[in-house]
């Protein structure tokens, strides 16, 4: 049996700055200490981390190619056909998500990526984040799927057994429109997000007035006027204290219209219950 590779060298992008390096040694030690106010910096870093360089074995890989073959490749697949035996998607989908990258740095550490450097903590960071953030997607859409199902809203989504489908542009349609489930609104404040891409966007915002979740959907104009309702202009900022009246925000030159996630399924299931007595008829 062939000796699988060892990473003998590690190199991060010389652009981190020293706070950036910080933050990412702090994150790799414990995630949920990284501040709100920090995670600007930190996920600038992980953006630099995508250029590192790994040398594993005979090869030299980017810390994204690396991430890529060592661990989406072998875990990915794997981890989703098990999220989809599970009873609670989001309590059974953590477990499972901690369980996997238990199994990863175990591979890892066999691989050589031990120790407390820098470059060695950087390269763990960024496996961490992006396997976090790739478990914490589908353990959402999973439940969000199941969710819709419940409640009897026709939809079609990609099969997430399958890797071309998984990156596919959106995640389900809804009455023909395309649609995006997301673990939280941070994608609405990076740029690279637009121009947004789908008709509709289910998310979770966090309201700090109430130390809740808010379980909202963020509609371009054109597929909430399918819906019906006139929204009351404000500021994202303000949006929670318009809700549960419908919102409508400006985001980078982008209109949407923000609800509440259960008043948006009672509008579909309307709607479709409509489509269908016309079709009956």
């Amino acid at each position: 049996m062939t000796a699988a590779p060892k990473v003998t060298q590690i190199v991060v992008p010389a652009q981190l700055t020293d706070e950036q390096r910080r933050l990412l040694v702090k994150y790799v030690r414990l995630p949920r200490s990284v501040t709100r106010a920090e995670w600007v910096q930190a996920l600038a870093a992980f953006d630099l981390l995508h250029a590192g360089r790994v040398t594993w074995g005979s090869e030299t890989l980017t810390f994204q190619a690396f991430y890529l073959r060592c661990i989406d490749t072998v875990h990915a697949t794997v981890f989703v056909e098990e999220l989809l035996t599970t009873t609670d998607a989001e309590v059974d989908g953590a477990q499972l998500a901690e369980k996997y990258w238990k199994q990863i740095v175990t591979t890892l550490t066999s691989q050589g990526v031990t120790g407390d450097a820098v470059e060695v903590r950087a390269l763990l960071a960024y496996c961490l984040y992006w396997w976090r953030s790739f478990s914490k997607g589908y353990i959402r859409e999973v439940a969000v799927f199941r969710d819709l199902e419940q409640s009897g809203v026709a939809f079609e989504a990609h099969d997430l057994r399958d890797p071309a489908q998984r990156r596919s542009a959106y995640d389900l349609t809804v009455l023909g429109r395309s649609g995006d489930v997301k673990t939280s609104t941070y994608f609405i404040h990076t740029t690279r997000a637009f121009p947004l891409r789908c008709d509709f966007y289910i998310v979770r915002l966090w309201d700090e007035t109430v130390h809740q979740w808010l379980d909202l959907v963020l509609l371009k104009p054109d597929a909430w006027r399918e819906l019906d309702g006139e929204p009351t202009p404000c500021t994202w900022e303000t949006v929670a204290r318009v809700l549960p009246t419908v919102a409508q925000v400006l985001v980078r030159s982008e209109t949407l219209v923000v609800v509440l996630y259960a008043e948006w399924k009672a509008r579909v299931r309307h709607k479709q219950s409509q489509q269908e007595a016309t079709n009956y008829d």
